[in-house]
Order: C-alpha cells, then sequence, then structure tokens
C-alpha cells in the first residue's frame, strides 16, 4: 500500500510538474522576445558566442525554454563550431550540426578522453573547414592529429597547429620534419603553425593566401618549394630559428604577385637573406624584419644594398619618399615610407637588436632600398642636451654618402644627436659644392641636440644662402629645445627678411622676447626685434 501511494503521488507531481511546464511555455510565447520570428531568434543566438573558442554559450541558450531550445536544435549553424575537448559534448555537436562544414578548436591535454576526441574528429575529417589544435604532451594525440591531415579533407580552409610537446614527443615530430607532397585539401586558404613542422605540401598551384611559421622552420629548399605553389599568397609570415637553414643559394626565383604582407623575425640575418633573394615582390607589399645581431655583425648582414650586384627584388624598395633612421641602446631601426608625410603604417621597416656597438653599412647609407625619390629624411638618435652621450657616433665621411644619395630631399630632421654626431652632419651640409645638396630643400627641423656656436653660425650662412631672396627654396626652419642663444636678436629679422619662417621652442628660453615661445613663428613684424 504505502509502495503504491508514493508511486501515485510521483506520478502526480511529474504531471503537476508538467502542467507548470505548460504554463511557463504559454508565458514565455507572449513574451515580445518570442514574437520575433525563428530564423531572426537564430540569427541572434550566433552571436550569443561569437568570440568564444568553445561556443559554450549555446548549451545555455536551450536552457532558458523549450521554445528557445526547440530553435536552437533546428538550427545546425549554432553547432558548427566545435570547442568542447570532452567526447560527450563533442559528439552532441557533430550530431546537431547536421552535414553542415565543422569550425573545430581543440586544446589537447594528457587525458584518455581527449583520444576519444580525436578520433571524433578523424571520422568527420571530410567536412572539416577550421581546424584549431593545440596538441600537448601526448604523442599518441600527435600521431592522430597529423594522421587526420593526411585524410582527403576537401573543405578544409583554415588549419592551425601549436605543438607543446615533451622531449619524447619531439622524437616523433623529428620523424614529421621532411613534408611529402599532398593534394587532399584542395581549398586550404591559411597554414599557421607554432612550434609544430609543416605537416605535407599541399598540391600547386594552390589556394593558400595566408602562410604563417614559428619556430624551427623548414629548409630553404622546403620554403621555396612551398612559396612556388602558392601564387596567390598575401600573407608571409616567418618567426624563429634558422640556424638549420642552408645559407646556399636557391637559384630559382619566386614571383608573388597579391602579397600584401612579408614579416620575418629570426637569426641569423645572413641564412634569411637566401630566403629574401628568391622572391620577386609587387610594391604594396609591406616589409617588415626583425633580427639580433651577433659579434661581429652589423646591420649589412640583414639585406643587401640596393646597387649591389645582386639586389632584392621587391618592388616595395622603388619609390619610397620617407625614410627614418633611428638607434638607442642595443637597437637599431630602418623604416621607410611611401608618403612623405606619413609615419604610422611603413612600407619597409627593419629592426635590428644587439647587445655590442654596430651599425655598419646597411643603415648609415648603402642602404637597401633606392633614395633617388626620397623627400623627407629623419635621423634620431639617443642623445639629449642633458645626455649627451651617444656610443653611435656618425663620422663626416657616412654624412657624405647618406646625404648625396638625396637630390629629391625637401624636409630634413635632426633630431637627439650627440655633438660629435651633429657637428660633422652640419659640417657636410654646408660644404661649398659646385653642384649644391638637396636643390629642391623647403624645411631643416633641429631637435633636442647641443652644438657649439660655430656650427650653428654655418649652418645659419647655409640657411640665408638657401633662401627665396638668394634664389633657393628653402621656407622653413624649425628648432625645439636646443641650445642655439645665436639665433636671437636680430637673426630672425634678418632670417624673415631673406623669405624664410623660423620657428623655436627653446627649453630654458632666452633674454629676449622669445622667451617661452611655444613653436612660435617669428615672421610677424615687430618679432624678435
Amino acid at each position: 500500500m504505502v509502495a503504491q501511494e508514493v508511486a501515485a503521488r510521483r506520478q502526480k507531481i511529474i504531471g503537476l510538474r508538467e502542467e507548470i511546464a505548460q504554463l511557463r511555455t504559454v508565458h514565455n510565447l507572449i513574451a515580445p522576445i518570442n514574437a520575433l520570428p525563428p530564423e531572426l531568434l537564430s540569427m541572434i543566438y550566433s552571436y550569443a558566442d561569437s568570440s568564444s573558442i568553445k561556443n559554450t554559450n549555446i548549451i545555455n541558450i536551450t536552457h532558458v525554454c523549450r521554445h528557445w531550445r526547440d530553435i536552437a536544435l533546428r538550427t545546425p549553424s549554432l553547432w558548427a563550431r566545435v570547442g568542447l575537448g570532452h567526447p560527450i559534448g563533442f559528439k552532441a555537436f557533430l550530431e546537431r550540426s547536421k552535414a553542415l562544414p565543422l569550425q573545430i578548436t581543440l586544446a589537447t591535454r594528457p587525458q584518455i578522453s581527449i583520444l576519444n576526441t580525436l578520433g571524433l574528429i578523424v571520422a568527420e575529417h571530410a567536412r572539416i573547414r577550421t581546424l584549431d589544435v593545440r596538441i600537448g604532451a601526448l604523442w599518441v594525440a600527435i600521431n592522430i592529429t597529423f594522421r587526420t591531415l593526411f585524410l582527403p579533407t576537401p573543405k578544409l580552409e583554415e588549419l592551425s597547429i601549436e605543438m607543446v610537446a615533451d622531449p619524447g614527443a619531439r622524437l616523433y615530430l623529428d620523424q614529421l620534419r621532411a613534408p611529402t607532397d599532398f593534394d587532399g585539401a584542395p581549398s586550404l586558404r591559411s597554414i599557421t603553425l607554432r612550434e609544430a613542422p609543416l605537416p605535407y605540401l599541399p598540391k600547386g598551384p594552390n589556394a593558400l593566401t595566408k602562410v604563417s611559421l614559428t619556430g624551427q622552420l623548414p629548409t630553404l629548399h622546403t620554403l621555396v618549394d612551398l612559396l612556388v605553389r602558392s601564387p596567390l599568397l598575401e600573407v608571409l609570415d616567418l618567426s624563429g630559428s634558422f640556424d638549420h637553414m642552408e645559407t646556399s643559394a636557391d637559384l630559382r626565383k619566386v614571383a608573388l604577385a597579391h602579397l600584401r604582407t612579408l614579416e620575418i623575425e629570426g637569426d641569423p640575418p645572413q641564412n634569411f637573406q637566401s630566403l629574401l633573394r628568391c622572391l620577386v615582390l609587387p610594391k604594396g607589399t609591406d616589409i617588415t624584419i626583425s633580427t639580433r645581431l651577433s659579434m661581429g655583425e652589423d646591420f649589412s648582414f640583414v639585406v643587401p644594398a640596393y646597387n649591389s650586384p645582386t639586389p632584392l627584388e621587391f618592388g616595395t624598395l622603388q619609390g619610397l619618399r620617407r625614410l627614418e633612421l633611428i638607434w638607442g641602446p642595443g637597437s637599431m631601426s630602418l623604416l621607410a615610407y611611401r608618403n612623405a608625410d606619413e609615419f604610422l603604417s611603413p612600407a619597409l621597416d627593419i629592426q635590428a637588436d644587439a647587445d655590442h656597438y654596430t651599425t655598419g653599412r646597411r643603415f648609415f647609407g648603402d642602404w637597401p632600398l633606392d633614395a633617388s625619390r626620397l623627400e623627407t629624411f629623419v635621423v634620431c638618435g639617443s642623445c639629449t642636451r642633458s645626455t649627451s652621450y651617444d656610443r653611435t657616433v656618425v663620422a663626416r665621411e657616412p654624412w657624405a654618402v647618406m646625404l648625396e644619395a638625396l637630390p629629391a630631399l625637401k624636409t630634413l630632421r635632426l633630431m637627439s644627436l650627440s655633438r660629435t654626431t651633429l657637428i660633422p652632419c652640419v659640417q657636410e651640409i654646408t660644404k661649398h659644392r659646385t653642384s649644391p645638396l638637396f636643390p629642391g630643400l623647403e624645411t631643416i627641423e633641429i631637435f633636442d641636440v647641443a652644438m657649439p656656436d660655430a656650427s650653428w653660425v654655418r649652418l645659419q650662412e647655409f640657411v640665408m644662402a638657401r633662401s627665396p631672396a638668394a634664389g633657393g627654396s628653402l621656407k622653413r626652419v624649425e628648432l625645439f629645445n636646443v641650445d642655439a642663444h645665436v639665433w636671437g636678436p636680430p637673426m630672425p629679422s634678418e632670417i624673415r627678411r631673406v623669405g624664410v619662417k623660423l620657428a623655436i621652442n627653446e627649453d630654458e628660453g632666452s633674454d629676449d622676447d622669445m622667451e617661452g615661445a611655444e613653436m612660435k613663428d617669428v615672421t610677424e613684424e615687430g618679432k624678435g626685434a
């Protein structure tokens, strides 16, 4: 009797719960949001986890109410992005996604369950569109992942693999270092590998538009093979050790007519220079090179000179309008831009770090680019008026090489240079020549420097000689935070009379009425008098 009563009451509770659920369903159906068409609701759901890797918020949506759950379960596209590691959840997503292409993100861990999940991926290889895997220490997981890649994946468009393997797993990876030809992924557009070997060489010509390799890079021959087969490539990013890359040149030339971005980071520089010599690039390619120089190496180890017997065949290196040379303790930067007034997005960006003192060729002159059309030249050191020491000293000979290579120069900016660097610069600028340096010079800007009066006087004489009154093109001289009292009265009036604007902002001020001026043009009547 007691058991029967318990069963009856349980059944009654179940019935009451069902009635409550139905009432809630009716209540939810009249909610304003549920008046929206199911297609619109499903579209809203798709944004719930747009930035999440695991896509678990869609599960929470199915727990809101029956109406929402029914809509979510009837929308396979909401389940086509899979990021769960547990095989039960992973399988549920696969079933609910029906036959749609899959976007899979998986971080493997040293657990047996992850192997079951990898097995599910293998079974669905034909409909994988995006595969992003972070492989942990299990060499079995590595084995399964790479075995999957050699199955036909006709819909695979994006492949990303990151290796976090122990020494034992590395032994297995060493066997995968030589990629073989593979034509089972005809739609592949992007390969991103972090500490992972290149699994195969896609058959060419392929559809790849992006290749990003980080860590131990393939050999030069393998890289050239990959690039030859990828004529549509838009982004090439190589970062890691080039130690094993042979320095002997690969004689093949690879024309990448669609390449927008080339980024190379690593060392030793002379090894990746072999790769650079193989490339033929258009004018629209933005090039970034970052390396570290060892003892005995200088900037010339990074790239060849533009006028060398074997220059780089990069269209980017032609027609540039702005060049910046910037150095500091242990670092050098060469930045070149397509426009004279541009300073945010360089077409050429070369960075070199070194613990030892080094500059050498290719930095102070003998550049890797065509300098004939440069209109703006910026030189910035690591010295200030209060800290005059700078271990980088540019002698007169390098200044001569640099300045004579700039026939189209309009703006010269000198910043944070030591006396020992600035004095020979002024000497070379003011040197008497049969044919003057940069005849179209319009602006001279000098910031944060200290220089002897004699050098300032020579510069003043140069300004007067290149002024509009003397038949020259110089229109403006700008001085900021400089020790230049020789520019005080009556010099501003004299400069004004020859048609040149003079703007001064002295850090400590002076005794005349220019004291405290903030970049004031002293071209108005009475100013500086």
